[in-house]
């Protein structure tokens, strides 16, 4: 008669520690509206700086290409046409 009682009240928490715990998971994976729209508002600043950064990366690749084709197309020209020294 005891175990079975202790069998029964053993079910009946892990029971709860389960659902308890499908509760909180089901709350940080879909989460209200308003609870999502507040943690776009606060990502925000990491996202434009991310963009400022790429955008840099850009300009830099961009200004390397016209160098090196200014750098190739003065290679290729004869020495009279560079007018050096």
């Amino acid at each position: 008669m005891k175990t079975s009682i202790l069998i029964l009240l053993t079910a009946l928490l892990s029971t709860a520690a389960l659902a308890n715990e499908r509760d909180r998971t089901a709350d940080t994976d879909g989460g209200s509206a308003m609870q999502e729209q507040h943690l776009d508002q606060h990502t925000g600043g990491h996202d434009g700086e991310t963009d400022r950064k790429r955008k840099m990366e850009v300009e830099v690749q961009e200004d390397w290409r016209e160098n090196a084709k200014e750098r190739r197309d003065a290679d290729l020209m004869k020495p009279e046409q560079r007018g050096g020294s």
